[in-house]
């Protein structure tokens, strides 16, 4: 007795699709050419620019990073600064930019040797100190992040 084959079962079913396609014209256009023109139609309409990105830097982001080097360097994305006249970050108008759509993201790219605990204080993982983040300083039975925070 033959063992039953998934694969035969499977080239079996191919066929016999590849043959009802093939036997109907109007089949044939509505599966192969008819996505064919829409891809043509509605590709005119973006006239090759493709999208473009603009994004802010946080504050402490690592800008001696390779990856903020790639991101400066693609041509896709440009990288908006918020300093004002005393060179301070104004991060009031950078959020508001985001909420109101005029910048797609507030990058952060951390330092490698820097890891963050749940609160948002970047710690020195070469530094490591039990009260390095100053919620934890207040009370040291705190509970929330700290509770689930590895670095704390």
């Amino acid at each position: 007795m033959h063992r039953y084959s998934q694969f035969k079962a499977f080239i079996a079913i191919l066929k016999a699709s590849f043959r009802s396609i093939l036997s109907t014209p109007s089949a044939l256009v509505f599966s192969f050419l008819f996505p064919v023109i829409f891809i043509f139609i509605f590709g005119s309409f973006g006239g090759g620019k493709g999208m473009h990105y603009q994004i802010a830097m946080s504050d402490n982001s690592d800008t001696s990073n390779e990856v903020y080097d790639s991101i400066k360097a693609n041509p896709l994305i440009s990288i908006v600064s918020f300093t004002n006249s005393d060179g301070i970050t104004d991060t009031a108008a950078r959020r508001k930019a985001l909420v109101k759509d005029k910048i797609s993201a507030i990058v952060h790219i951390k330092n490698k040797r820097q890891r963050e605990c749940h609160c948002g204080f970047a710690t020195d993982i070469f530094k490591y100190n039990k009260f390095h983040c100053p919620e934890r300083l207040a009370s040291t039975f705190k509970t929330g992040c700290h509770s689930l925070c590895l670095f704390c």
